[in-house]
């Protein structure tokens, strides 16, 4: 998941300076929740050539993404912000909580054991606060002029 918010968010820094469609946001969108479906998430784990696509479509999205941020009004930032904040905390409760989909116990080619879907949900968790906390700091710097 961590390699997830890497590609992401790189392919995002690399074009955010750039004017696209911006329904290409909704083609960003579709790539990334493609990837978190539990089948597609357990084959990217567990075969090198669906994980190449994985993290190629991430990178993709990303740049996607940010290039068409700047198309989009503040308002629909907002939105896509706690949409993307909202998905992520679903999918932490399920990787907390088990859910067995996410692991090698209904995949037999995933590499993840079910014991180790805490650790990963809670890690994930993490690194959406951090992301959480830098938005909202850079968003108050910038109405508050600080």
């Amino acid at each position: 998941m961590a390699s997830h918010y890497a590609l992401f968010i790189g392919g995002f820094l690399l074009t955010r300076r750039l004017k696209l469609p911006p329904l290409l946001v909704v083609l960003s969108i579709l790539g990334v929740v493609f990837w978190h479906l539990p089948l597609f998430y357990a084959l990217a784990a567990g075969e090198p050539a669906f994980r190449t696509i994985n993290d190629v479509t991430m990178l993709v999205a990303g740049m996607l993404a940010g290039g068409a941020s700047n198309s989009l009004s503040f308002s629909v930032k907002i939105l896509l912000f706690i949409a993307w904040m909202g998905a992520d905390s679903v999918l932490s409760v399920i990787l907390i909580v088990g859910w067995p989909y996410y692991s090698n116990s209904i995949y037999s080619f995933s590499p993840y054991p079910i014991s180790q879907e805490l650790i990963t949900g809670l890690v994930m968790f993490g690194i959406m606060t951090v992301v959480f906390v830098y938005v909202i700091f850079t968003m108050l710097r910038s109405v508050f002029k600080i």
